[in-house]
């Protein structure tokens, strides 16, 4: 029985050395900026083209003019549930915290009011966008051809293609 009891103590004590390791290594936030390395291949593979979606592109001027189409978006997520814009701020402020804890901070230049905006606006943005385009029913002024429409759907999968290279990247990182 010493065998079984002394195989037991081995692996608790491995279990307990691969929890350190695992958040020795893997950092608590879970969205980077892409390494310089990743970029150089071809950087304007992960730039957005036309609507920048979180902090990392936020403000660039040639992404401004969606600006507005945001703001807008948002109007018509709220008068289509009837939602008030200081309950919906409300709601999103409880969360922009944790939300802003996601990203690196040493490569945010925002403070939490405007990351907090930024979460209002890009939220009712694509929760709206996905609305239109389930119902058939896209804005007229914003997408006034097809190739809009292809360009943001672009920018949006460059959102999660950046958090999967990432997550992919520290895990290839840990097997190494």
């Amino acid at each position: 029985m010493a065998g079984e009891e002394e195989k037991k103590e081995i692996h608790i004590s491995i279990f307990k050395k691969l929890e350190k390791l695992h958040s020795a290594i893997l950092p608590k936030q879970k969205i980077f900026r892409l390494s310089r390395d990743v970029l150089e291949v071809n950087k304007k593979a992960y730039e957005p083209y036309s609507v920048s979606i979180g902090p990392y592109h936020y403000g660039e001027e040639h992404l401004k003019k969606m600006e507005v189409h945001k703001v807008r978006f948002l109007r018509m997520l709220l008068d289509r549930n009837g939602i008030e814009l200081e309950i919906y701020v409300d709601e999103v402020r409880g969360m922009a915290q944790q939300a802003r804890d996601f990203y690196s901070q040493s490569n945010l230049n925002i403070s939490l009011e405007e990351f907090l905006e930024m979460m209002a606006l890009d939220g009712s943005f694509i929760v709206e966008l996905i609305h239109q385009l389930r119902e058939g029913r896209l804005d007229s002024s914003v997408f006034k051809g097809g190739l809009v429409l292809r360009s943001i759907l672009r920018d949006l999968a460059l959102v999660v293609s950046r958090s999967k290279t990432q997550i992919r990247g520290t895990t290839n990182a840990v097997h190494s």
